[in-house]
């Protein structure tokens, strides 16, 4: 696919969409985020324009928000096969000692054709006690 307009040199772009990038809950209790994984969306790209990456796993990094360094692969979580809407699902749960902001991102590592991609940084936290004095 390295002849079609518009394609990297790791094959057809993908983006990456997410339902919300920050939320706040209690310590122990989940927040859950959805997403989409597609194509680009690209005239050059014919029939594979906006086709969602079904079936995939998509690994995701976590860190404190306060610090500069990711764990990479922290968790992971698979695709569906749903062409429209969000096409992955994921609650997110920590439990810290005090409150805590962690930061996560989701990265496809991409495929023969199909170009890597990261999400939009997901900023979540966890209140301890809750509610917070």
């Amino acid at each position: 696919l390295d002849h079609v307009a518009g394609a990297g040199a790791g094959g057809l772009a993908t983006v990456q969409t997410v339902s919300a990038t920050s939320g706040t809950t209690c310590a122990g209790q989940s927040l859950s985020r959805s997403g989409r994984i597609s194509t680009q969306s690209n005239s050059n790209y014919g029939r594979l324009s906006n086709v969602g990456i079904a079936i995939r796993t998509i690994q995701i990094d976590r860190k404190l928000h306060s610090s500069s360094t990711w764990t990479a692969n922290w968790s992971s979580v698979a695709t569906t096969s749903a062409q429209t809407g969000y096409n992955w699902s994921r609650s997110f749960t920590e439990n810290p000692a005090i409150t805590t902001t962690y930061d996560y991102r989701l990265h496809y590592l991409g495929e023969a054709g199909v170009a890597a991609s990261y999400s939009a940084t997901l900023s979540l936290t966890f209140l301890k006690p809750c509610p917070p004095p």
